[in-house]
């Protein structure tokens, strides 16, 4: 039975690998260009932003999700019910530290303005800004996990089968025995988060001279912002069912019966 277990998994394996390489453009070779071409991606507009479907990249880095962020820096995070005179009158009679001193919103101001002022950008004629765009990617970070090995055939018990995140059941039904395939994968993460850079003709928008430096510390302070959305969170749910969906089709495409999930 278990080596009969080994050898659906090994189809199973098999038969992504065909599909990837005759029928989509992910390995960047064409190999049947009689063949129609299927790229595994889908996007809607969410919270001004895009949700891409991206498929596999690579053995330890299975992507489902990418949220991509713009905006406008400083003044997307210089609230407009905070007045900089408040902010600095609240600390000339403080007692305590910055941010006990001040609320979320004027702090997040505070934060802002100093950056701005600090590298050179004229926030009173010119009205200086940069478009910042940040690009989280989610899915499951495979390193050290063995989703895609099936289990030794001749294992003393279930314990590789556990460990290799993928069990196999027979199951009785009305029309006879099924075999189910139960998966259990890593709880899905952010795998990548990367700031675009300012290239040229790409960039549409004024320049403005902040140097390399002052750059990359816009580009620090927005990526903290973004990770602190509630859309994050939001991303890792979209992520781990995008994850559940690819896996139970191409697992019922390989002759498995029924699929389900569990966390380890």
């Amino acid at each position: 039975m278990k080596l009969r277990r080994f050898w659906i998994l090994l189809a199973a394996i098999l038969l992504i690998a065909v599909f990837v390489i005759f029928f989509t453009d992910l390995v960047g070779i064409d190999l049947a260009p009689f063949l129609p071409k299927v790229r595994l991606q889908s996007s809607e507009t969410w919270s001004s932003s895009t949700v891409t479907l991206e498929a596999v990249r690579d053995l330890y880095a299975f992507n489902t999700v990418e949220y991509v962020h713009r905006s406008v820096f400083p003044y997307d995070y210089l609230p407009e019910d905070v007045s900089l005179t408040e902010i600095l009158a609240k600390l000339r009679t403080a007692d305590s530290t910055v941010k006990e001193t001040l609320s979320a919103n004027e702090y997040l101001y505070f934060q802002t303005y100093n950056l701005a002022v600090d590298i050179g950008m004229d926030l009173s004629g010119r009205r200086d800004f940069v478009i910042v765009t940040v690009v989280v990617t989610a899915g499951f970070d495979l390193a050290g996990f063995r989703l895609a090995e099936p289990s030794e055939p001749d294992a003393a018990d279930d314990a590789a089968e556990v460990a290799s995140g993928l069990r196999v059941e027979t199951i009785s039904t009305p029309d006879g025995d099924i075999l189910r395939a139960v998966v259990s994968p890593p709880s899905p993460t952010i795998t990548e988060i990367r700031v675009e850079d300012i290239v040229g003709e790409e960039y549409p928008y004024p320049d403005i001279s902040i140097g390399a430096d002052g750059w990359r510390r816009v580009a620090e302070f927005v990526e903290e912002q973004v990770m602190g959305m509630p859309e994050i969170a939001d991303l890792l749910t979209i992520a781990g069912a995008n994850g559940q969906d690819f896996v139970r089709d191409v697992l019922l495409r390989a002759g498995y019966g029924d699929v389900i999930f569990e966390q380890l």
